[in-house]
Parts: C-alpha cells; structure tokens; sequence
C-alpha cells in the first residue's frame, strides 16, 4: 500500500505509487523552478547595483582628478604670486 494515498501497490518492494512519485517529481521541478527564478532576480538585482556602484565610483574617480588639477593649479597660482 501507498504511504502516501494507501493506493495497492504491485511491488511490495515499492513505499510510494507510481502517481505519487510522479507528483512529488512535478513538486520538486515546480519548487526548483521558483528558487531559480528567485535566483535570477536576485542576480539581476545584484547586477543593477553594482552597475550603479561602478557609476558612482567612476564619478568619484572623476571627481578625484578634478581635486589633484585644482589643487596643481592652486600651487602654480601660489608660486606665481610669491614671484610678485
């Protein structure tokens, strides 16, 4: 007998029925599908972030070289009012 619907097995060698196994089988694909598709949107999430990250962080290197060509110019100002 079935362990899970009491159907009369054939084989006594089996626990399960043919149909119940074929069940449990879709309920394992479905639920490994599901986890897949949350595995995808986390991914493409991940991927949106770090594509975000990597815009910030050229901004700031942007920003960085803006700084050191200031601060050049600040020093070429000072030495040329020091010349005065």
């Amino acid at each position: 007998m079935c362990s899970r619907c009491g159907t009369d097995l054939v084989q006594q060698s089996t626990v399960y029925c043919s149909r119940c196994i074929a069940s449990w089988q879709l309920e394992f694909k479905q639920k490994a599908r599901e986890c897949q598709d949350r595995v995808d949107e986390m991914q493409a999430k991940l991927l949106i972030k770090g594509s975000a990250e990597a815009g910030l962080l050229e901004a700031l290197r942007q920003k960085e070289l803006l700084v050191v060509e200031l601060q050049h110019k600040i020093n070429l100002l000072t030495r040329s009012a020091g010349d005065i």
